[in-house]
């Protein structure tokens, strides 16, 4: 059979159009991309060097529930909203307390003992902070998630990296509040962080091995939608850099192709919403991830940090 040219014409078309539909309707998501189990902490016994499993990515990560009890979860919801106004630091659709390192090592010195003496104030400050989160928020945070380490981290010393000068202590997490309808956090990973952030990590990475280190987050406030956490089909190994630290569609790949992570973007990609009181960890230092925007009603709370094994591998030190 002979087709005239506006019949072959009209059949192109028609591929065209059913192929552009075949995309429209094919998921990017993909809900098993990693292997990222949810367990009871009752059941954390099982899995007693798990942080290294994760470092090792015979994990991904994990989502530990109920680590903090209902009242907990409500007397930090209380805590970290009474966080006095001055305590508080604006990012980008939120507010964190303490500093986060971005706002340490980006503000402005003076000079040289002006750098010296404010790093040895924000050195001590945390210590404090470490030290007292059960004033600041509630429920003795401290404690609990060292107690949460101490069970999964391989009979390591669980331990907070020391400041610089031989002054105090990092930061050991961070309460993170993102607005409702402008809250978010842009595309990235952790190794990403230490090529951008490089001055903040030059004195934390003699006491750390930094590479591939992992992140954590406790939910306290739950975004009524929005606020997930998503893991992209892409790594560090394939992919190092964005064109700007606050560019959240494309991350640039080795290969000189960009990866379109976009909403609509090629890219797999897994969603991972804690419930409040839940625990999460993860190989945050090589998957590129992010969080969504925060919608509906109500804000997204955590509390924040990263965590990394000592050079020798006897201790682990988690920090913010």
């Amino acid at each position: 059979m002979v087709f005239s040219e506006n019949q072959q014409r009209a059949t192109t078309n028609s591929i065209i159009g059913l192929n552009d539909l075949t995309r429209a309707f094919k998921s990017n998501v993909d809900k098993n991309l990693y292997n990222f189990p949810t367990i009871d902490y009752h059941e954390i016994e099982k899995y007693p060097d798990l942080l290294k499993d994760i470092h090792n990515r015979k994990m991904d990560g994990i989502v530990v529930e109920n680590v903090f009890t209902p009242q907990e979860v409500e007397l930090m919801k209380i805590g970290t909203a009474a966080i006095p106004k001055e305590l508080r630091n604006a990012i980008l659709g939120g507010e964190v307390f303490p500093k986060i390192f971005a706002q340490v090592v980006m503000q402005k010195f003076e000079s040289e003992e002006d750098k010296e003496n404010k790093l040895k104030k924000y050195f001590a400050e945390s210590k404090n902070i470490n030290q007292n989160y059960s004033s600041l928020v509630g429920v003795d945070f401290t404690n609990r998630l060292e107690g949460l380490f101490k069970k999964i981290s391989g009979t390591r010393e669980i331990k907070i990296p020391k400041g610089d000068y031989g002054i105090g202590e990092y930061a050991n997490a961070t309460v993170r509040r993102y607005f409702s309808g402008s809250g978010f956090i842009s595309v990235h990973c952790g190794n990403y962080f230490q090529q951008e952030f490089a001055k903040f990590y030059e004195h934390l990475c003699t006491q750390v091995n930094v590479m591939n280190q992992l992140s954590y987050f406790v939910t306290v406030n739950r975004a009524e939608k929005g606020g997930e956490l998503t893991l992209f089909d892409l790594e560090w190994k394939d992919a190092q850099g964005k064109d700007s630290r606050t560019e959240d569609n494309f991350v640039n790949k080795l290969n000189g192709t960009k990866a379109d992570v976009s909403a609509k973007g090629n890219v797999k990609r897994q969603f991972v919403n804690p419930k409040e009181g839940a625990v999460l960890l993860f190989a945050g230092g090589e998957i590129w991830h992010r969080v969504e925007p925060v919608k509906g009603n109500q804000d997204r709370v955590t509390i924040a940090g990263f965590m990394g094994f000592s050079h020798d591998d006897k201790a682990f030190y988690y920090w913010s």
